[in-house]
């Protein structure tokens, strides 16, 4: 995702934690009748009030050790749903007022499968900050052919990672249920598509698992695409598919430039060969989880020579 016409602000600066207030919707509880005889459960952790790229706002718990275990077993292919369901558990309040172009329930609650893929990373980081801090260690492999090194790399998820706001035009658009346009620069074709959220990302995550699935890039497009002027439904596909590349090119550009959310994209160096390359900011398991890294160490400084 591009840094064109947005604007790119500081996430701590947009966050700070605060108890929660008596005018927003929030989730109700039960606590039932008084045990004086039983020892009440663990209060609830920290809370943080979170305006998230579109403007949403919500406050946020620290996730709990339930919701830890639904890590146990998963795979990389698991973390997209799995957050999801820990983001919405972990939603205690959404504050007004709530964006024009999200609904929620009777009950007062979000669902984060419908919101901004943009909003929902941002939300995302936020609460891996909140619940595990904000230094976050990771491995990747060095691009160089020839140099076999791990590069180790750390980031401060609150001041390294930007974060981009929703450009007030596709507010107005999604405000007035209309969906964003961009005009070929070639064929002049006017294509008219949605901002992603999870439920198309999920889709979309069936459709690259069809292994007998061709155009790729067609249909990943076309799961955002709603209408391209003088094209027939059953021929977007083949449209798509035979676009000059440049001209691929300033769609997605245009695609991306439309969208909110945080930027990814971060340079990491190699400790060996000195290379610098561009990598995005991993976010599976790993990303969940406490450092094992940094457990490592920790067990070597405390360890000793067998031969002593």
């Amino acid at each position: 995702m591009t840094e064109q016409d947005h604007t790119v602000k500081n996430q701590a600066s947009e966050s700070q934690t605060e108890p929660l207030q008596d005018t927003s919707v929030q989730k109700s509880e039960d606590t039932g009748p008084e045990k004086s005889n039983v020892k009440p459960f663990p209060k609830p952790g920290k809370m943080k009030k979170i305006v998230c790229p579109s403007g949403l706002t919500v406050t946020l718990r620290k996730m709990q050790t339930h919701e830890y275990d639904y890590f146990d077993g998963a795979t990389e292919r698991d973390v997209p749903t799995i957050t999801t369901s820990i983001l919405n558990s972990c939603t205690e309040q959404v504050h007004s007022p709530v964006p024009a172009f999200y609904s929620l329930s009777k009950e007062g609650n979000l669902d984060w499968m419908k919101v901004l893929t943009g909003d929902r990373l941002y939300a995302l980081v936020q609460l891996r900050i909140l619940s595990l801090g904000s230094k976050y260690e990771f491995t990747v492999h060095c691009e160089r052919p020839y140099c076999p090194r791990m590069i180790h790399w750390k980031v401060d998820l609150d001041e390294d990672i930007p974060v981009l706001d929703l450009p007030d035009e596709s507010l107005e658009a999604l405000s007035a249920n209309k969906p964003l346009s961009f005009k070929l620069p070639d064929s002049g074709n006017v294509v008219k598509f949605v901002l992603p959220t999870a439920e198309i990302e999920e889709r979309l995550m069936k459709m690259e698992d069809n292994q007998f699935q061709t155009k790729i890039t067609a249909q990943r497009l076309l799961h955002r695409i709603v209408d391209i002027e003088g094209v027939e439904p059953n021929d977007r596909s083949t449209f798509l598919d035979k676009m000059d590349i440049d001209e691929l090119a300033e769609l997605q550009i245009a695609m991306d430039d439309a969208d909110c959310g945080i930027d990814t994209n971060i340079i990491v160096q190699c400790g060996g060969c000195k290379a610098s390359q561009e990598v995005s900011l991993p976010f599976g398991l790993t990303f969940w989880l406490p450092s094992t890294l940094e457990r490592n160490r920790r067990r070597r400084r405390r360890s000793r020579s067998s031969k002593e």
